[in-house]
């Protein structure tokens, strides 16, 4: 999407996607689910808000946006105390929309005569980091403001590896280059590099960048 909305000519350097915790995240969680773009945080609003649109159109064209609606719509997942928060009924569906998404920025990055790497984005509850006291004081205060999240977190790190391999052998079977950064020493000492579990601060930032490069041997 940033590609076509720059309007870029010519790619002179290689393409490097680093994602993963949303697509993942966002799948698990219970609520709606897309088979065109995934499930994506907020998915419910923004559905409602597209279908409210039109509203004042002619009744065939409110029954058609419903119905679309109705489709792109997963189930709506519930659950009671005891049970497990997540659950992996869409996650074989995220894999495939991550699939071919990585095909599409293959063909790109081969139309442009480079190439494309998907790093997996460094996460707390994977990458073992020692943590600074800014971190620790952050993360206490996000667990105050967001209870609801801390059993997912604890979920999540049962899905690491499996998530990891996965996520490896779909780029290795389209051809792009793979590097899981919650490998990197480099990240893990007790520097303060994150705001939150999944974002970086300056110095975050930073590291990382050195990382790519390192990576990338650019």
């Amino acid at each position: 999407i940033l590609l076509h909305l720059a309007n870029i000519k010519k790619i002179d350097g290689p393409m490097v996607v680093m994602s993963g915790i949303n697509n993942l995240t966002r799948s698990l969680m219970s609520g709606s689910f897309s088979p065109v773009f995934g499930a994506f945080f907020q998915q419910l609003l923004f559905e409602a808000a597209m279908a409210r649109s039109t509203i004042g159109r002619r009744e065939v064209v409110k029954r058609s946006v419903s119905n679309f609606f109705k489709k792109l719509r997963g189930s709506e997942l519930e659950y009671s105390d005891g049970e497990r928060v997540l659950n992996g009924s869409f996650y074989r569906p995220m894999l495939e929309i991550f699939e071919r998404d990585c095909r599409m920025i293959q063909v790109i990055s081969q139309a442009h005569n480079t190439s494309a790497s998907f790093i997996v984005q460094p996460f707390i509850p994977w990458l073992n980091k020692e943590l600074a006291i800014e971190e620790s004081r952050l993360f206490s205060l996000l667990d105050q403001e967001s209870a609801d999240f801390t059993p997912i977190l604890s979920e999540l790190a049962d899905y690491q590896s499996k998530y990891r391999d996965d996520l490896h052998q779909i780029c290795k079977s389209v051809g792009m280059k793979f590097y899981d950064a919650n490998d990197s020493n480099d990240l893990k000492g007790k520097e303060w590099l994150f705001v939150d579990r999944a974002h970086f601060t300056d110095e975050g930032n930073l590291a990382m960048s050195k990382l790519i490069v390192q990576y990338l041997e650019i």
